[in-house]
């Protein structure tokens, strides 16, 4: 290995530290909400937004955890605030909806959605919009209802992505 690779190996690693240093929160308090740990993940959470106020996700994921804990004005505005920062971050406007849906306005949730721009195909908004008016029709309770829509999210996302594969071969 020349001397000039060798050198560079402390500043890599010292990249890698930063960037795990700013993912770190965000990461932490994401598994705090997988586990059910709300106000954890809340903490975490809101010292990751505090810390990089543009991170359009973790807003998502902190106006998500407002969400679980019944503090729906909070929610609303962090997700405002990403939906705000990325216009085409399309769990903002879903997970507004959701709050509308929440708030016992599920008509205004699904039309907010069903008017949003976002990069998704047309079948998987159809598809997301008909699964969540059934999810509204059993009457869940607030966090089986934020779970089931949780999950429906991130099979939209797996699919997206699938779709996205499959149409770059």
């Amino acid at each position: 290995m020349s001397k000039r690779r060798v050198r560079e190996i402390p500043v890599i690693l010292a990249l890698f530290l930063l960037a795990a240093t700013h993912a770190c929160g965000y990461y932490r308090g994401n598994l705090a909400l997988n586990r059910g740990d709300y106000r954890e993940g809340v903490r975490l959470l809101e010292q990751a937004v505090a810390e990089h106020p543009d991170w359009a996700n973790a807003r998502i994921d902190l106006g998500r955890a407002y969400l679980y804990l019944g503090r729906d004005v909070e929610a609303r505005a962090q997700l405002a605030s990403s939906a705000a920062l990325r216009p085409s971050e399309w769990r903002a406007i879903y997970y507004l909806a959701v709050a509308d849906i929440l708030d016992g306005q599920a008509a205004k949730g699904l039309a907010r959605f069903d008017a949003s721009v976002y990069p998704l195909e047309l079948f998987l908004k159809k598809d997301i919009m008909y699964m969540t008016e059934a999810l509204i029709s059993r009457g869940l309770p607030r966090q089986e209802f934020l779970d089931a829509a949780r999950n429906l999210l991130n099979e939209a996302e797996r699919r997206q992505m699938m779709r996205e594969m499959s149409s770059n071969d």
